[in-house]
């Protein structure tokens, strides 16, 4: 059975003064209400599919546009006159049967998102979205995160929505690679086109340039003022590559394939990594 909405509330339970999950409250037809708690990770799935649903909706133009903001503002009034009440007992006795472990994008078409979630109880809700209603549901996640005094956490969440990390790599001097692989499930990969290869390198203290490496999925071209922010951002999140943060890194980017439905295997990232680096040594070599 497939749940659907009829109106939200949120609200955010804190562990010793740090956020703990995010409670989603909402109202389906006939009267019915569900509860759901979701911990930062699977938080981050859901805004993951939702903010993906958002930018289509941006880079519509003309009278589609208008259309769709006129539908979106229509659903938005439906829905802010069926607000769930959320009370404050149902917050400090949450019912952990009720968390989210695990967040699944089943489907994705035009008109609605389905989304699966693998509850603590081992039972799984699955959950409609209509394409009208993200707006809305995404402001109120992020007002009742904010309104928790929690914006770190907003700001955290909506950084690294709009890439998505595969590997990281250090380049050793005997000329092998050390690397690490982020496991990321076949839906999320779907949400992104394009791949791209980024060598980062900078000179230490004793005069060496050393470099990293990453490889990412995103939806930004190579060469464009989003790109550029991710590079940056990438920075805050990798384990290998997060040393480079606050120095002066120049960085090298690469796409590797500009279509979805491609997967690149670890080898073909691995050679396209230090193919990059060896471009990007010798023309540093030349100047």
């Amino acid at each position: 059975m497939i749940f659907t909405i009829m109106g939200v509330n949120t609200g955010v339970i804190l562990h010793n003064d740090k956020f703990a999950a995010l409670a989603l409250k909402i109202k389906h037809p006939k009267s019915k209400q569900s509860l759901l708690f979701f911990p930062l990770v699977a938080l981050k799935d859901l805004l993951l599919g939702l903010e993906h649903r958002l930018t289509l909706q941006a880079a519509s133009a003309g009278k589609a546009k208008e259309q769709q903001r006129k539908a979106i503002d229509s659903t938005t009034k439906k829905m802010q006159s069926h607000i769930p009440a959320i009370d404050v007992d149902e917050l400090q006795n949450a019912d952990i049967g009720q968390r989210v472990n695990k967040v699944e994008l089943r489907e994705n078409s035009e008109n609605e998102l389905v989304f699966v979630f693998s509850l603590q109880s081992g039972e799984t809700f699955k959950l409609g979205i209509n394409a009208q209603q993200i707006e809305l549901l995404v402001t109120a996640i992020i007002h009742a995160i904010n309104n928790a005094g929690m914006r770190d956490v907003a700001l955290s969440l909506s950084s690294i929505l709009d890439f998505l990390p595969l590997y990281d790599a250090e380049f050793l001097s005997d000329g092998n690679i050390a690397y690490d692989t982020y496991f990321q499930d076949e839906w999320k990969q779907a949400l992104f086109i394009h791949h791209h290869a980024l060598v980062y390198h900078y000179t230490d203290e004793n005069g060496e340039v050393q470099y990293g490496g990453t490889v990412i999925k995103t939806r930004s071209v190579s060469n464009s003022d989003d790109m550029a922010a991710i590079t940056r951002r990438v920075l805050d999140y990798s384990h290998r590559l997060n040393k480079l943060k606050g120095k002066p890194c120049q960085v090298s980017v690469k796409t590797l394939s500009s279509d979805k439905r491609h997967r690149l295997t670890l080898e073909q990232c691995m050679r396209s990594l230090q193919l990059l680096q060896q471009q990007v040594k010798q023309k540093s070599a030349e100047k």
